[in-house]
């Protein structure tokens, strides 16, 4: 079998991975770009780590290596040894792994992933001409009580949900069309592009609906008039804020901290963190820090081996 068809039975038999490492997500946010994986085999072929990425063609059949739209973290995945290891063991362990997985990451002109924010040690991606940039994010803890994670909310937004529940009604709902349509408001009143298309999010409802692994709210008010929508994906562990859509009619109306807080609060039975998957932009980290999560730390992955590509890239201003 290859790396690919080795990996999906073995995590098929391994589901505590990161949601975002699960084939049949990766099959729903391809958009039409192949992923791939790399393994790093034990002495008795067991799976001690993979490289999960995805590729995309550039011009004279170059290649770049990204992660899918939608995904916040991927690349790196660790398989550790079970038992309380020495310090000194584990990152010798986690060395053998990342050389093992770098001898075998395909040829690129342009590698940009994100890891996951409980991988660390990219020392050997480093040592061999990798950048390693910290960005971050805010992960709230859900092992506290309800009434705990309400104080620890900013003032302001304890505010915005008080008013917010005066006006507005919170539903779930599985129209992807709808939270499309409603999250492409987002992007429009910045003038960009939306990211993804329909068919990429029709099929991440329907495969993650099924599994359970995800919630999408919205705030109606008395008029029937949408404010506001947001989408959670949950793996074994966390429960992570994907996207949110919001009508800039409402934007006063506090649907979105509402939202949020009615997201957390029907989080905690089902995860021990929820990720708000986000925190680099200034006016984005404002609002997710009222939220009394911590600031954690992630690690950005780029590699430009040629000096060409390079060359372009620094010209447009991205690396």
């Amino acid at each position: 079998m290859s790396d690919k068809e080795d990996y999906i039975s073995f995590i098929d038999q391994n589901s505590d991975v990161p949601i975002f490492f699960q084939p049949w997500w990766l099959d729903s946010v391809s958009e039409g770009n192949a992923w791939d994986v790399v393994l790093a085999r034990n002495a008795n072929k067991g799976i001690d780590g993979v490289f999960v990425y995805q590729i995309k063609p550039r011009v004279l059949g170059l290649k770049s290596i990204h992660i899918p739209v939608l995904t916040p973290y991927l690349g790196l995945w660790f398989f550790s040894p079970q038992g309380n290891l020495k310090k000194n063991t584990l990152y010798s362990f986690h060395k053998k792994v990342i050389q093992t997985l770098l001898e075998q990451i395909p040829s690129h002109v342009y590698l940009n992933i994100n890891l996951h924010p409980s991988i660390q040690n990219t020392l050997p991606f480093n040592w061999s001409g990798y950048n390693s940039e910290v960005k971050y994010t805010y992960i709230l803890s859900l092992e506290k009580e309800e009434q705990q994670l309400y104080k620890e909310l900013k003032g302001s937004v304890r505010t915005d949900i008080k008013k917010a529940e005066k006006l507005l009604t919170i539903k779930e709902t599985h129209d992807a069309q709808k939270f499309y349509d409603i999250n492409s408001l987002s992007f429009s009143r910045q003038d960009m592009l939306m990211p993804y298309s329909f068919v990429c999010i029709n099929s991440l409802f329907v495969e993650a609906s099924k599994r359970e692994q995800l919630m999408c709210l919205e705030a109606n008010d008395i008029e029937g008039n949408t404010h506001a929508q947001i989408l959670i994906i949950r793996d074994l562990n966390t429960s992570y804020l994907l996207a949110i859509g919001a009508d800039e009619k409402f934007r006063n109306s506090g649907a979105v901290s509402l939202l949020i807080w009615t997201a957390i609060k029907r989080s905690i039975a089902a995860s021990k963190f929820f990720d708000f998957e986000g925190g680099n932009i200034k006016s984005i980290e404002k609002v997710f820090r009222a939220f009394g999560g911590t600031l954690t730390p992630y690690v950005s992955l780029k590699h430009t081996p040629n000096l060409f590509y390079r060359s372009i890239l620094a010209l447009l201003g991205k690396i």
